[in-house]
């Protein structure tokens, strides 16, 4: 396999774009729930929610693809082929949720444009069951590429 050196500069600066991409995005993910909290608490506007919720898609998308520029998951399955269907799943999910963070930002953005003062119920309860979506697939990418270097490092089975 043609790995780079662990100190090549290509590698130093993806994992440094990785590092900034994922700050930026746990930020917004905590600026849409503060935003969802107000929202329920004052029934304040809808129009500051909705570009947040465009700028977490756009970064959600460089998020998903710094992951497959980093090759983790293909270095994963590399070190442990049997991970190679729960690694398709992933990349699989990854076009599925994007969908869906696409769609809740155009209801939003809708729902903006037609002077809608509330966020409904039906939009944060989506959101919600989203976020945890998404809460579940990094947690199953970070146990996969955990798995394979525990297997690598010849300590599991």
């Amino acid at each position: 396999m043609n790995r780079k050196h662990e100190n090549d500069p290509g590698d130093i600066g993806l994992s440094r774009e990785i590092r900034e991409s994922n700050e930026r995005y746990d930020k917004l993910k905590n600026r849409i729930e503060q935003t969802l909290i107000k929202s329920r608490e004052n029934q304040s506007s809808i129009r500051p929610i909705v570009p947040i919720v465009e700028e977490f898609r756009d970064e959600l998308a460089l998020h998903f693809a710094l992951e497959v520029a980093s090759e983790s998951m293909k270095d994963a399955v590399a070190k442990a082929p049997r991970l190679t269907h729960q690694a398709d799943e992933l990349l699989a999910e990854q076009e599925s949720l994007y969908g869906e963070a696409c769609e809740i930002a155009d209801v939003l953005q809708r729902l903006s444009d037609q002077d809608r003062r509330k966020i409904p119920q039906s939009v944060i309860d989506r959101w919600n069951d989203f976020n945890l979506r998404l809460r579940h697939h990094d947690a199953a990418e970070r146990d996969l590429v955990l798995e394979a270097w525990y297997l690598d490092l010849g300590t599991g089975g």
